[in-house]
């Protein structure tokens, strides 16, 4: 079994290119959107009590929310917490995850907070991720 490990503290971190192969690969649609900080008027805002707003974009880019439902053009407040799509959730041992880190390389191992290595262990045994000031060590049980 192949187990994603993130060599930087922090946790599972993927950069824009994994994020958009993994995306390929399932083979579902994503829809992506940006938060905008102030663009509704002053009438929006007290009718829908909000002071922010998500605008529809056509690619992913990093910090842009990805949901699994088409809200339209312009979300008015928070994105309904059902229809994320977050990355850093995902099964470590995600065969498709791991079908595009191997793809992308060092394109996806490597960069700011990111230092992904894909460690291999006999199936059947039973295993955690421990996250230390070196980064993320797997505990085999």
């Amino acid at each position: 079994m192949k187990i994603v490990l993130n060599k930087q503290p922090g946790g599972l971190y993927l950069n824009r290119d994994t994020v958009r192969r993994y995306l390929e690969l399932t083979g579902k649609k994503y829809y992506f959107y940006r938060l905008v900080m102030g663009n509704l008027s002053m009438e929006q805002k007290i009718r829908h009590r909000v002071k922010y707003s998500y605008e529809a974009v056509d690619r992913y880019e990093v910090l842009y929310e990805i949901t699994t439902k088409d809200f339209g053009p312009i979300i008015k407040g928070p994105i309904p917490e059902e229809f994320w799509f977050k990355p850093m959730l995902l099964d470590r041992t995600d065969p498709i995850l791991i079908q595009a880190i191997e793809e992308l390389g060092d394109a996806a191992a490597k960069d700011i907070f990111i230092s992904l290595v894909i460690e291999e262990i006999p199936d059947g045994l039973s295993w955690e991720i421990k996250d230390g000031e070196q980064g993320e060590l797997l505990v085999l049980k």
